[in-house]
């Protein structure tokens, strides 16, 4: 007797900016982006422990359920991405107040593939949860990840003119 094969079924998703912004609504201000470190951290010896200065606390670890963390969340990487923006567009203006117009529009092209990686990335991520009720989560922490890493790469790259 042969096995009969089904067909996965796909999913549709709503776009991330859609997402974000729902996030964004549901949270209304009251959350904040994640401010300590991750469970995973490797175990430390006792000194360490006792010197190590206390971990913040995540507002959104007291969320009472999945859809108000995936908002608090959201919130955090709406936060982050703003941010990342900001560090761009800044960067961008000291190249063309410099007048380095290749350089800032080698900058432009740079931020549209970064773009399309970070979607191309993070919604892989969610889709391997597709149909789940943390593919949404998945996808806003993917988000805002991507975001603060990039925020940095830009500062180090493309430092303030005033710290020159």
């Amino acid at each position: 007797m042969r096995p009969s094969t089904v067909a996965p079924r796909r999913l549709s998703h709503a776009p991330a900016a859609t997402l974000l912004a729902l996030a964004a609504l549901a949270c209304a201000g009251a959350c904040r982006p994640r401010t300590h470190a991750p469970a995973q951290e490797p175990e430390r010896g006792r000194a360490a422990q006792v010197a190590a200065p206390a971990a913040q606390t995540d507002p959104c670890d007291t969320v009472a359920n999945q859809l108000a963390l995936t908002s608090c969340r959201g919130e955090g990487a709406r936060r982050a991405e703003a941010a990342e923006a900001e560090r761009y567009a800044r960067a961008l203006g000291v190249l063309r107040q410099k007048g380095a117009a290749s350089q800032a529009v080698a900058l432009e092209r740079a931020e549209q593939k970064w773009k399309d990686y970070r979607d191309a990335t993070c919604q892989a991520a969610a889709d391997l949860y597709a149909g789940g009720s943390v593919a949404g989560l998945i996808l806003v922490d993917c988000r805002a990840r991507l975001a603060t890493a990039r925020a940095a790469e830009l500062r180090a790259i493309y430092p303030d003119e005033a710290s020159r």
